[in-house]
């Protein structure tokens, strides 16, 4: 188990953090979980993200916390010695057809996010993303059975709409390339990178078609 001593210095979401390094076994490289953000979601949306984990899941909520919080934690995390992070969110399906159980993500359109990797960064691989396009791994690590092909690859669209998706927003990602929204994985995508750690993402989909409240429950 890591010391935890470097989460005196994360202003809030202490005990989210505290919650993704407790347990986390000495050289252990690659942390697992699923954040719900600010959904509630069902024992249904947990049993997929533990498929697709293909281990036991553990279950944060990143409701409240800002988004400098992302940047913080994955320095914590990096210098707790994990190297790859493997994340699940949840969010709205807003591509054409139903909704699959599950997407991977292979890329994000971030509008309005802050990047730390865009013109001036302290990333430690030194380079300056304009976009997050390669990003995201195309691999997921493990080779988890589900990810080979159950699930369709998409782009994701970063949202800050944290209840319900708008039409407008809607239409506007699906012109983008989008397939599914999410507020979520995006911050973690780039706060991981920033640190130098590699990512894969996946968004179990809670709804068919928006506007509607994000929640399974």
């Amino acid at each position: 188990m890591p010391m935890l001593d470097n989460i005196k210095k994360v202003n809030c979401g202490d005990e989210i953090l505290k919650q993704l390094l407790q347990d986390i076994e000495s050289g252990q490289t690659c942390l697992k979980f699923l954040d719900t953000g600010p959904a509630t979601v069902s024992e249904d949306v947990i049993e997929t993200a533990t498929r697709i984990l293909g281990s036991h899941v553990k279950v944060i909520s990143t409701r409240d916390v800002p988004l400098q919080w992302y940047a913080e934690a994955a320095r914590a995390i990096r210098e707790a010695g994990i190297e790859c992070i493997q994340v699940i969110g949840v969010g709205w399906w807003i591509g054409d057809g139903n909704a699959p159980a599950a997407v991977r993500i292979v890329d994000h359109v971030a509008c309005h996010l802050p990047n730390p990797l865009t013109g001036s960064d302290r990333a430690r691989r030194g380079e300056a993303f304009v976009n997050m396009r390669d990003a995201y791994e195309k691999d997921w690590p493990g080779k988890s059975d589900m990810m080979k092909g159950d699930f369709p690859e998409t782009v994701m669209w970063h949202t800050s709409e944290n209840l319900a998706l708008s039409m407008e927003e809607k239409n506007t990602a699906g012109s983008a390339g989008c397939g599914v929204a999410s507020m979520n994985v995006a911050p973690w995508a780039v706060a991981a990178r920033s640190e130098g750690m590699r990512i894969a993402a996946a968004v179990v989909c809670c709804l068919a078609s928006p506007p509607g409240p994000l929640s399974t429950r």
